[in-house]
């Protein structure tokens, strides 16, 4: 578990407090308080605070549920939502109602890494960012191999340089393309 120190937002009523926030590190090495850390804080930086949720079930053919977290302290009141189709999975109440607490607690100056976004979805974002990745980067190694032409490794250019300006490649990725894509070239 990492450490990072944090300043916790003040209000009038409370003085600023420097602290070493403990941290897990998510991939990418993007530091993450855990929710229940943050929580933590918040009851020791307040010492009248509430924590308070609702859970609201959306009937239909697709059912949702939804939870609405809301954080009182002296500097106001912080409100913050989670959602998402009705599971038959172990906790996944308790993560929906986590993640509002957590985005609630974030709007209140409680940060998790700069980002509203709680650990687990924080984790969803970058395993699929990954798996895009890994998508785009086995098409363009099979477009590279049968690439047999200038022309066409001009059309792969053309999608490296498409991938990189839409952000689906890193400025590295797109410059190692574009090196072997020249080199390929230099040997037709």
């Amino acid at each position: 578990m990492a450490k990072a120190k944090a300043s916790t937002v003040s209000d009038s009523m409370t003085p600023a407090v420097d602290r070493v926030t403990q941290t897990v590190n998510l991939q990418g090495n993007t530091k993450y308080a855990k929710v229940a850390t943050r929580i933590v804080e918040f009851h020791s930086d307040n010492s009248e605070c509430s924590i308070e949720t609702s859970i609201d079930f959306k009937e239909g053919q697709n059912p949702w549920v939804v939870v609405t977290a809301k954080v009182t302290a002296a500097r106001g009141v912080f409100v913050a939502h989670s959602m998402g189709p009705f599971s038959s999975q172990p906790k996944f109440l308790e993560k929906l109602e986590t993640q509002a607490v957590g985005r609630a607690l974030a709007f209140a100056g409680y940060m998790a890494s700069g980002e509203i976004a709680s650990m687990e979805e924080m984790e969803a974002y970058e395993k699929l960012a990954g798996e895009v990745e890994t998508a785009f980067t086995r098409k363009l190694q099979k477009e590279f191999k049968s690439a047999g032409t200038a022309e066409a490794l001009d059309e792969l250019q053309e999608k490296v340089d498409a991938l990189e300006k839409s952000e689906n490649l890193t400025v590295e990725q797109a410059d190692q393309w574009t090196q072997r894509i020249w080199r390929k070239r230099a040997s037709i």
